[in-house]
């Protein structure tokens, strides 16, 4: 893949993409938790969370959830939901699947009767109840539903009828940045439409590149790279910027877990892991897993800072939150927000292989 220019030149070639525009709240910094759908010793305190996070994600509402405890989501991410609103936290969930994703069934039913009765008012009435301030389309891989007729405006029309039966809700989209080089063919999606529904785009930045011996110490996400290839965060960021999407509502969502080579880890199992565990000593190969050094975490969000009108970290329960890594907890939450902020960088050396 063509690298695009360096970072230091950046700036000079294509223009930030945050625009003035006074719906939007600017410079915030969303942190997500996965929940119990992630398997970490993590133990939810909310006096514990990172204290610049203006806004907590948690759990997912899954359409195809169902396991007689759980209906849809998680009943102990409702605690957790519950928990932080009464602290009058600003919280948000996402929608989307467990097992394998069914976009058509939410945006094209075959059956509209069903769709209104299974899927529609159970997700709006689970709304209303719990009162969440956000909700984020977790449908990453939306260039693999390109099958879906006028996919935009259906998704549009989708989350126009959930705001019309949900008060001041905000609704994102996650889209991961492997596609970057589709973000401008509007035939395939249109953003020029989904711009007037969603209020933000999520853009995951998180694990570009696969977990290969050079990215071991180097990063699977750097910003720029001579290395052929690779994929690039300038690369992402310069797509983005030459869509449609809106400027506006732009966040970045940033790496947070360290990833196991493939010759580590027997056949389906969960190929990521967390920095407490890292970071923990006696840990065979953890040599080998694929991690970003801190400057790189703190460069990233600095990075974001000029392109993005927010930033998003991807999971807490993976950072160190057990403070093995003895820098206190939430070290590489932390220096992402050090970067976004413009405070002084502060190395880490256990999470420092570069």
């Amino acid at each position: 893949m063509k690298i695009i220019i360096v970072l230091i030149l950046s700036i000079f070639f294509y223009p930030s993409l945050t625009t003035q525009d006074s719906t939007v709240v600017e410079n915030q910094i969303i942190c997500n938790i996965a929940g119990s759908v992630w398997t970490s010793t993590y133990v939810f305190d909310i006096n514990q969370l990172p204290e610049r996070c203006n806004i907590i994600t948690i759990g997912q509402y899954a359409f195809d959830r169902d396991d007689g405890t759980n209906t849809r989501i998680m009943e102990s991410d409702k605690d957790v939901i519950r928990t932080l609103i009464e602290a009058n936290k600003p919280v948000y969930t996402r929608i989307g699947f467990v097992y394998k994703d069914d976009w058509s069934s939410i945006f094209d039913p075959p059956d509209a009767d069903v769709f209104q009765t299974e899927i529609f008012d159970p997700l709006v009435n689970f709304l209303n109840t719990i009162k969440v301030n956000g909700l984020l389309i977790n449908c990453e891989f939306i260039y693999n539903n390109v099958d879906i007729d006028d996919f935009a405006q259906k998704m549009s029309n989708f989350v126009t009828a959930i705001k019309e039966k949900v008060d001041k809700l905000i609704v994102g989209l996650i889209i991961s940045g492997w596609y970057y080089e589709s973000f401008s063919d509007n035939t395939l999606f249109d953003f020029s439409i989904t711009n007037k529904a969603l209020d933000l785009y999520i853009i995951n930045w998180s694990i570009l590149n696969d977990c290969e011996e050079d990215k071991d110490k180097t990063g699977m996400t750097p910003i720029t790279s001579t290395t052929p290839n690779t994929t690039t965060i300038e690369q992402v960021t310069c797509a983005v910027s030459n869509s449609d999407m809106d400027k506006s509502k732009i966040y970045a969502m940033i790496q947070m877990l360290p990833v196991i080579p493939k010759n580590l880890v027997p056949e389906g199992e969960k190929r990521i892991s967390t920095y407490s565990i890292f970071c923990a000593s006696g840990q065979a190969d953890s040599s080998q897993w694929c991690t970003n050094p801190p400057k790189l975490s703190y460069d990233q969000g600095a990075y974001a800072k000029t392109f993005y009108v927010g930033i998003v970290l991807q999971q807490l329960d993976t950072d160190d939150y057990e403070s093995k890594c003895e820098c206190g907890p939430f070290p590489v939450s932390n220096v992402i927000i050090d970067g976004w902020t413009g405070c002084p960088f502060n190395d880490c050396p256990k999470l420092d292989r570069s």
